[in-house]
């Protein structure tokens, strides 16, 4: 983590640890989490109301998965040298609908990884494509935009886990069309655990209905008023616990 983003850390966690929340007022507590989401969405290239901000790329994409809930008869295509986050959740919803998951066998020769061997597992059944756009064992990186081309010939759902690219690798002009896009912090944006960003692309946006809400899902989290639940238009209801509020100031330091 740079310097000033251990800095900025250890001053926020000193303020609670001293004066509890007495200090965090709604609207600090409310800036902590938009400036992150601007900050990613500068570096997405893409707008702040359609990223949401949660406290691991692993949560998003079970959300994701669970929301999606293929069905019997379909299949998600993912890659058995994945990080298992990428894999696992698929794993679960299948074990309750059926659906089928298949992997590309690179693990024993992770070179013969390649779109191409990605393609031929997908069919117009396919209703997921779950894939890393960097490999976090291998380095080896798949071409965003052809990732797009595959999923929509095939009507599948795209879901790029950008973990081990965002920061090191540009990603402002291939990422808008993806259904969602998401990425720890601890990587390339050099950042603590325990926040992540989650981007929600143009066909996915209007109709993802979160399977998990909390109390910051809705329009209003600060009226805190359990008899209704509102939620936003936007990404925000995609986030529903909130990260850590020293992880979200982090990445947002890190992200400027």
């Amino acid at each position: 983590m740079p310097l000033p983003v251990q800095r900025e850390a250890a001053a926020w966690e000193k303020e609670i640890s001293l004066r509890g929340t007495v200090a965090l007022n709604e609207e600090a507590e409310i800036a902590v989490f938009e400036r992150t989401r601007e900050a990613a969405a500068r570096l997405l290239g893409v707008r702040a109301d359609e990223i949401a901000i949660l406290s691991s790329a692993t949560l998003a994409i079970a959300e994701i998965a669970w929301w999606l809930r293929p069905a019997r008869g379909t299949n998600v295509v993912s890659i058995d040298l994945e990080f298992p986050s990428s894999t696992f959740p698929w794993f679960r919803v299948a074990q309750e609908t059926g659906a089928e998951v298949r992997l590309v066998a690179a693990r024993e020769e992770p070179a013969t990884l390649s779109l191409e061997r990605l393609a031929s597992l997908v069919d117009d059944r396919t209703a997921a494509i779950c894939v890393s756009h960097v490999q976090f064992a291998t380095g080896h990186r798949l071409d965003i935009k052809a990732l797009v081309e595959l999923a929509r010939e095939h009507d599948a759902t795209l879901v790029l886990d950008a973990t081990q690219s965002a920061g090191a690798v540009p990603l402002n002009d291939d990422v808008s069309e993806v259904d969602f896009v998401v990425s720890g912090s601890y990587k390339w944006l050099c950042s603590p655990f325990g926040s992540a960003l989650c981007y929600l692309g143009p066909r996915v946006r209007e109709s993802f209905d979160p399977p998990l809400v909390g109390w910051r899902s809705v329009i209003d989290p600060y009226r805190l008023d359990a008899r209704t639940m509102r939620l936003p238009a936007d990404a925000r209801r995609l986030a529903g616990q909130g990260p850590p509020r020293c992880g979200s100031t982090s990445l947002q330091t890190g992200l400027s």
